[in-house]
């Protein structure tokens, strides 16, 4: 599984769980990261007709194929069902997020589940998801004064993926934003994130510099 950091996190917001598991190899051997891995595993996981706003939808996020491998190669795919269209929607989004979410913290892909009672967001690093409280930076803040916010209690080089006011305030456009700079703006994503109680995800890790195979350099 070589390019691959081998292990899915899977957060359910209802009950506060977290669970690590392998990345199945069929995603693997089916789909190539980001986009597919969205589709792959929300196809399976989601029925037909669910409320997109309702604690059945589900968030994939998933690095890019090449994120953490190669240079100029680090987007980062999104996917629920859209509040929009009633379908599975993505969207995608540069910078830093992709890189440290696979390279760093040990993620292919975070799948989000439920919904939580209280404004939430997630700290991804080392391998490790938690649930943490967003009460101090919901309620109209600005995505970059939020990103600021989060990122002195978690890492001043984190890459943070977080919704403004639209999006807590469930409106069907509310776009996605990484690190105050880059917005997932199709589908209406952040108001998923917003019916979730999701302010914001927190992801920081370096990756370490693996040889590539002798297979790949003879």
């Amino acid at each position: 599984m070589f390019g691959y950091a081998g292990k899915i996190a899977r957060i359910d917001l209802s009950s506060g769980k977290v669970l690590i598991e392998e990345t199945p190899n069929w995603l693997v051997e089916l789909f190539y990261g980001g986009k597919g891995f969205v589709y792959g595993i929300l196809s399976r996981e989601l029925r037909p007709g669910i409320d997109p706003l309702s604690g059945s939808n589900k968030i994939v996020i998933a690095a890019g194929a090449l994120a953490g491998l190669a240079p100029a190669s680090s987007k980062t795919i999104v996917g629920a069902i859209s509040p929009l269209s009633g379908l599975i929607h993505d969207t995608s989004v540069g910078e830093w997020f992709s890189y440290m979410l696979r390279g760093g913290a040990g993620f292919d892909a975070l799948v989000i589940e439920g919904a939580s009672s209280e404004p939430v967001y997630l700290w991804v690093s080392k391998g490790r998801v938690e649930i943490r409280d967003a009460g101090r930076i919901w309620g109209g803040l600005t995505t970059r004064d939020s990103v600021k916010l989060i990122r002195e209690e978690t890492s001043k080089a984190a890459s943070i993926m977080v919704i403004g006011p639209a999006g807590e305030n469930l409106v069907k456009i509310a776009n996605i934003m990484v690190d105050g700079e880059r917005a997932g703006g199709r589908g209406g994503l952040g108001a998923v994130f917003g019916s979730k109680g999701l302010k914001a995800i927190a992801t920081y890790g370096i990756p370490p510099i693996y040889p590539l195979p002798i297979s790949m350099v003879s």
